[in-house]
């Protein structure tokens, strides 16, 4: 082939790929609508409108957008760790009262047995070191208040 012929059929193929790309044709048959670049029997061709230019500073406001947004996540990952941490330290003290509230309520159960088996001038000194932890126990575990803890001797 000759070099002329040669460029004449690749400006054939870039001028038949150049209109095609842009043609849409609308194809209706019965209830059914396809769009295409090939032409159709019955079709009708669409003009596309050109999308308007982005804003020149749509850059600049899209990296000041990313910036806010990683702001925003940085701020909440804070306040979520923050959170944690006083859920974690809540957690923390509370097992510490239930473990007081439980060796407390051990001494009560010990000191009402006591009692109940003292006699004598032990007996007196016994029931009043079983009220004194009766006392101390209903004071420091409010939260249990409805248990019953004592052999209610």
């Amino acid at each position: 082939m000759s070099a002329a012929l040669l460029r004449g059929l690749m400006l054939a193929v870039l001028v038949a790929c150049g209109t095609a790309a842009h043609a849409v044709i609308k194809c209706q048959d019965g209830e059914t609508t396809a769009y295409g670049d090939a032409p159709c029997p019955g079709g009708t061709r669409l003009k596309l409108e050109n999308q308007p230019a982005p804003p020149r500073d749509a850059a600049k406001r899209l990296e000041q957008e990313k910036k806010e947004v990683r702001e925003m996540q940085r701020s909440r990952r804070h306040r979520e760790a923050r959170i944690d941490k006083e859920q974690q330290r809540a957690a923390r003290s509370a097992a510490v009262v239930e473990r007081r509230c439980t060796r407390l309520a051990r001494e009560l159960r010990w000191a009402e047995q006591d009692a109940a088996a003292a006699a004598g001038k032990r007996a007196a000194r016994a029931r009043l070191k079983a009220v004194r932890a009766n006392e101390t126990y209903e004071e420091t575990c409010r939260h249990r208040a409805g248990l019953k803890i004592g052999t209610g001797g």
